[in-house]
């Protein structure tokens, strides 16, 4: 038994390091880029939205959200990547003919490309200290909770990520992953406002939000650096966050198995 979980081990780390010698070539475009969205964003919604009206407090609340967002921004290209290649060379099919379990191909997929996401989103916390200064500081993150919470949240994502792979049917609908899913659960998902604010504008819609799980990434990680006071707890959004993220893993490696005709 103790043999055969060596040897898997050894197998999945082994495709996780391919896969950043792979990485390592636009690893460092991938944050230079994301750091330009997130420095005018942050920028935009901490001096001039103020400016406007805006309360004062709402560019830190736009670097919070970042954190999360610019990895989900990322599902879009891993989507394309993944999709092009099921519909084209097939190359995972002969990853699966290596001695390890089908499904825990597939779990390297995604903890390949969580990551991968996690770069951009620690290089948006560096760019949110730079553009916000003494605003934000780096002291809230150093925290065992921080830092559970941040895997959990990148494995989420990772596995969420197989779900929309498998739902694309060909290259021509991918833009399907972005503009129908991610998006609007992005945009509902407690990134520009709290939920809170959304439960005293409307408790029906509020609690209807409570399905979307990105709302429980928003939250988990406002409540670590904003306080419980505007947030959810954050007991309740690491919870939400494991349970989601063992649904993914499952519906989205069924899903992928089923479409590749896999057992």
């Amino acid at each position: 038994m103790m043999h055969t979980i060596k040897q898997y081990a050894h197998v999945f780390w082994s495709m996780l390091r391919a896969d950043w010698i792979g990485y390592k070539k636009m690893i460092i475009g991938a944050c230079i880029d994301s750091a330009i969205v997130n420095a005018l964003f942050i920028f935009s919604a901490g001096y001039i939205f103020p400016s406007m009206g805006m309360q004062s407090s709402y560019g830190l609340f736009t670097a919070v959200t970042l954190i999360v967002g610019v990895a989900l921004f990322d599902v879009w290209p891993f989507v394309a990547e993944f999709v092009a290649d099921i519909t084209g060379s097939k190359t995972i099919l002969n990853l699966c003919t290596l001695p390890i379990p089908t499904w825990l191909v597939f779990t390297e997929r995604a903890c390949s490309f969580a990551t991968k996401a996690s770069c951009l989103s620690i290089t948006s916390i560096f760019v949110s200290k730079l553009v916000l200064w003494n605003t934000f500081s780096l002291m809230t993150l150093v925290s065992l909770r921080f830092v559970i919470f941040f895997i959990c949240m990148q494995l989420f994502i990772g596995f969420f990520s197989l779900i929309m792979a498998a739902l694309v049917k060909d290259m021509s609908r991918i833009g399907m992953v972005w503009v129908r899913i991610v998006f609007p659960l992005y945009i509902l998902g407690a990134s520009q406002f709290p939920w809170l604010a959304l439960k005293s504008f409307s408790p029906y819609v509020a609690y209807a939000m409570l399905l979307n799980p990105f709302v429980y990434l928003m939250e988990g990680m406002h409540s670590i650096v904003l306080g419980t006071d505007t947030s959810l707890p954050f007991s309740l959004c690491l919870g939400m966050t494991i349970l989601n993220t063992i649904v993914c893993a499952y519906v989205g490696i069924t899903m992928l198995k089923k479409r590749l005709d896999l057992p």
